[in-house]
């Protein structure tokens, strides 16, 4: 070890699909990648007041469908 200390051990990005997700992902994976940080990417889902209506419209499926496709798309 050269005596260096990371600053980061996790880094979260959030992602939305739009450009400022994208310009998100892109800062998280250079911070992550600096300093030997773990980058976990994230995406919020607004359901109201009946978390059971985000699972009936298959919102967990889209979000990790956008998940993984802004990942594979970000290198």
């Amino acid at each position: 070890s050269d005596g260096a200390c990371s600053v980061f051990s996790t880094v979260i990005a959030g992602v939305d699909g739009r450009a400022g997700g994208r310009d998100a992902l892109a800062l998280g994976g250079a911070l992550a990648a600096g300093t030997g940080a773990r980058l976990i990417l994230a995406h919020t889902v607004r359901y109201g007041l009946n978390p059971a209506r985000a699972r009936s419209e298959g919102a967990r499926e889209r979000a990790l469908r956008l998940l993984g496709d802004e990942a594979r798309a970000a290198g």
